[in-house]
Parts: structure tokens; C-alpha cells; sequence
């Protein structure tokens, strides 16, 4: 779990989580360093599909936010995109719009959740 936020910023702390998730997602293919500091979108990073359905599955899982990946889906290009997403989500359900891990210390594998 993070210890806290980094610059003072409100939304630092999910920020980095989000960041985390995806590394996580990708496999590690993509730092949490390569993610915060990217400025670019998240596909042009060089994250794809199966990294978006396990980030989603991740988030779903953590947060209980469902993301939908059709329609207008901006949200999905960008780390504060998908934080805002969430925080939104979260809120529309009564629940804190500052997103905080509500399960385990780490995503579940794709074997765990089967």
C-alpha cells in the first residue's frame, strides 16, 4: 500500500495507485516511473488491449468501479482520466470519490479471479 502522497496534491496518492495497477496489468512492461511521467496518451505508451481488460478487472476488483471500454471511452487514455473515472463513479455511488484500496495489498492474479 502507498505510504502517502507525494507533492501535496489530493489526488497524487490514487495517482500512483492507478499507475501501479497498470504496471501491474502490463505485465511490468511499463514502470510506474514510465507511467506517471508519461506525456502521452496511455495507447501511444504502448498499452493494449489486454492491458486494458486486466487494468479494468483490477480496478473493478479494487474499487468496484466498472469501466466501460465502449462509447465515448477518453477516459481510459490517460491516468488522471481514469482516476477522475473512478473518483466520479465512486461518488455517484455514495461512496468516498477518494479512491483508497478496499481489498488486498496486490490485484489479483488472472487465476484468482476464476
Amino acid at each position: 500500500m502507498l505510504s502517502g502522497m507525494t507533492d501535496g496534491h489530493p489526488g497524487d496518492m490514487t495517482r500512483e495507485r492507478m499507475a501501479e495497477l497498470l504496471s501491474w496489468a502490463s505485465d511490468g512492461k511499463l514502470t510506474v516511473e514510465e507511467i506517471l511521467s508519461a506525456e502521452c496518451t496511455l495507447p501511444a505508451l504502448g498499452v493494449d488491449s489486454l492491458t486494458y481488460i486486466r487494468l479494468i478487472d483490477a480496478i473493478d476488483d479494487e474499487y468496484g468501479v466498472d469501466v466501460d471500454m465502449g462509447g465515448n471511452a477518453a477516459h481510459l487514455d490517460t491516468v488522471d482520466g481514469l482516476v477522475r473515472h473512478v473518483a466520479e463513479a465512486r461518488s455517484r455511488a455514495g461512496r468516498p470519490p477518494d479512491v483508497h484500496r478496499t481489498t488486498t495489498e496486490r490485484p489479483r492474479t488472472p487465476e484468482e479471479m476464476t
